[in-house]
């Protein structure tokens, strides 16, 4: 299994950039980079799937639980 996931930034804002499959056994390191980047407190987030190479159903709950946690907090998700 490939997978990598990391804090970065992306045209001058934060984002987290996964690359390789992004499925039921890799969500949770996910979900952990997120709620790093997420507690930053950013206005805005970058969610880089460009490399991503498989997204599976937990992948992409993960994903929503992302977006929704930010407009929660008031940061806007690109």
């Amino acid at each position: 299994m490939l997978f990598d996931v990391e804090r970065a930034t992306r045209a001058g804002l934060p984002a987290i950039v996964v690359r390789g499959e992004l499925d039921i056994a890799t969500a949770p390191a996910f979900a952990e980079v997120a709620a790093g980047a997420l507690a930053a407190g950013p206005a805005s987030l970058v969610v880089d799937l460009t490399a991503t190479t498989f997204l599976d159903s937990s992948g992409a709950r993960q994903v929503v639980r992302l977006v929704r946690q930010a407009q929660a907090g008031g940061a806007a998700v690109q």
